[in-house]
């Protein structure tokens, strides 16, 4: 009787092990199912957002420059203001080269608390730097990823005293006074500033077909006037609308020579025309009652020009820009002081002001000076991600260890350890 009674306990037995068995699986796969739901939810609280309205807020960056030409060096102050949370990280400052034509990076570590403001000097050597083209400022994260960017137009002019305005031209000797006699020209949207305060003035380079581009890199203007730039050659030309794309400004001066003047230029490339019978003569008079014939020209305007100032048309162009003066400069300069004075000053300005900087992309070919090695400059972290590390650990060492092992002892499945360990990490 006693061996049945055992025999009976251990039917029961088991037949109520084989009823709580699938209970028990189910109750094991809603605790898997909760801690693959905790970690998948941890992991995304964890995973920034790529709103990329928000990363252009991230910084607000002010820039300027100081120096001069003649110690071939400038300081450029970068102000950056950090509007997110803290961060560490690289500014890099980009600026093109004369020499290799290529953009180097000048790097340097930052650590800017939320809602701080930190001032960095990057000291620039502007004997090998294009100081017409637009600078790039790029906010580089730990892992050396972009997260913001911005474009500035004139920072490395302020180093200089004068406006370079390079005159390609066959009529040198009656072009003498585009400089304006020394008049200062002010630019509202670039800082052309003398040491003492004052606006820059014009100063003046004639160019010849064998030294323009050698002096290309120097200028802030290009004007070609009463030229056949036909003999210049495709490279020329081509280095020419280059440099135009890369912020700066070319001028044509038409009038009777108008044709021969854009005769080396596709049509295509600085969007307008001239033909032969767009040419005519008209009259100028001033408060004296004096009147003087000049030569115009009715160019033909394929592009996106618009009206300038006293018979000139502008066309963003890359982020420089092309103008297009409808007459001779010299018959312009044969005008009484008051028209030299407000056509071409005014010319000027408005060739100054009207870049479009946030067009230009920047070559991928970037050579990188770090200056935590050039000027020892290294700064402690805002914040490291000690907290998060230690949190993971913890999370990984609760789940590899207690909670993986009951799983799998419960499910009698202990051997499938070697499985749980890495699909856990």
């Amino acid at each position: 009787m006693f061996q049945d009674l055992v025999k009976s306990k251990k039917v029961l037995t088991k037949k109520v092990f084989k009823k709580k068995a699938p209970s028990l699986r189910r109750g094991v796969r809603a605790i898997a199912a909760t801690l693959l739901a905790f970690i998948i939810a941890v992991s995304v609280s964890y995973i920034p957002a790529g709103n990329v309205d928000a990363a252009r807020d991230m910084f607000s960056i002010e820039l300027s420059s100081t120096g001069s030409k003649s110690d071939g060096i400038s300081d450029v102050e970068m102000e950056i203001t950090n509007n997110d949370k803290d961060f560490t990280g690289i500014a890099r400052l980009l600026v093109r080269s004369k020499s290799s034509n290529n953009y180097i990076g000048y790097d340097v570590n930052i650590s800017i608390p939320k809602g701080s403001t930190k001032t960095y000097t990057v000291t620039v050597p502007i004997s090998d730097i294009d100081t017409v083209s637009v600078v790039n400022v790029v906010i580089l994260d730990r892992s050396e990823k972009n997260v913001y960017s911005e474009k500035f137009s004139g920072t490395l002019k302020a180093v200089s005293d004068y406006i370079n305005v390079g005159v390609l031209a066959d009529n040198t000797d009656d072009l003498s006074a585009l400089d304006l006699g020394g008049k200062k020209i002010s630019a509202t949207s670039t800082s052309y500033t003398s040491s003492n305060g004052d606006y820059g003035s014009v100063n003046l380079i004639f160019l010849t077909k064998d030294d323009i581009i050698h002096n290309l890199a120097s200028l802030d203007i290009l004007l070609i006037n009463n030229y056949d730039t036909s003999t210049l050659g495709d490279t020329i030309t081509d280095k020419l609308l280059d440099w135009t794309r890369g912020g700066g400004a070319l001028i044509f001066g038409l009038g009777k020579n108008a044709v021969k003047t854009v005769s080396g230029f596709d049509e295509a490339d600085i969007n307008f025309s001239v033909d032969k019978d767009g040419v005519f003569e008209e009259s100028f008079g001033d408060n004296d009652g004096n009147e003087e014939l000049v030569w115009m020209a009715a160019p033909n305007y394929s592009g996106d020009y618009f009206s300038s100032d006293y018979m000139a048309e502008i066309e963003y162009f890359g982020s420089g820009n092309i103008t297009v003066f409808e007459a001779d400069f010299a018959d312009a300069l044969l005008l009484s002081e008051m028209y030299q004075v407000t056509i071409i000053a005014d010319i000027y300005k408005s060739a100054l002001n009207n870049k479009n900087i946030n067009s230009y992309n920047y070559s991928s070919d970037v050579s990188a000076y770090d200056l935590e090695n050039v000027q020892g400059y290294m700064e402690k972290p805002a914040r490291t991600g000690g907290g998060l590390i230690t949190f993971l650990i913890i999370i990984y060492v609760i789940l590899i260890g207690p909670v993986a092992y009951l799983i799998l002892k419960a499910m009698n499945k202990r051997e499938k350890i070697w499985l749980v360990v890495p699909g856990l990490s």
